[in-house]
């Protein structure tokens, strides 16, 4: 699911991407409700019992807002630690690669950077080897190069 808001621009922020079995709700909470966000399932819902369940608000999804939490790094190691986590949130294994399913406009949303500096920085990694860029994905080729790009400072 990817959760997000209108900023005060108009743009979309994308406040949290969340991955199967994780809760959702609780980000505008600390606002007063005066803000909205929205929810939008990235993928088509899968589930063996036919039911869905509705899971219950948790303070814990808003304590670890990533959006919030990185936004005192760089761009390339802030991108590079989205990458990173979403390996395992809605990564998939794909021709020797972890494909993750988000555009470079997404990925900008969510790291809180311009389209245009995901756009370079990705170039830049796929030159290297780290990364193959896909029409609305990136496939992490290094996982090792791309940790440790995400851990300089």
């Amino acid at each position: 699911m990817k959760v997000s808001q209108f900023g005060q621009n108009g743009s979309e922020v994308i406040l949290r991407l969340s991955g199967p079995g994780e809760l959702l709700g609780a980000l505008g909470l600390c606002s007063g409700g005066t803000h909205c966000s929205t929810a939008q399932a990235l993928q088509s819902l899968k589930h063996s019992s036919g039911k869905l369940r509705f899971l219950s608000l948790s303070w814990s999804a808003f304590q670890s807002c990533d959006a919030i939490l990185d936004a005192t790094k760089k761009v390339a190691p802030r991108l590079g630690s989205q990458l990173v986590r979403l390996l395992n949130q809605i990564g998939r294994t794909v021709n020797g690669g972890v494909e993750i399913s988000l555009s470079r406009e997404e990925l900008a949303q969510l790291t809180g950077m311009t389209l245009f500096t995901v756009s370079r920085l990705i170039c830049q990694w796929e030159q290297q080897g780290i990364v193959a860029a896909r029409r609305k994905a990136v496939l992490v080729r290094n996982l090792p190069a791309l940790i440790e790009l995400s851990e300089a400072d």
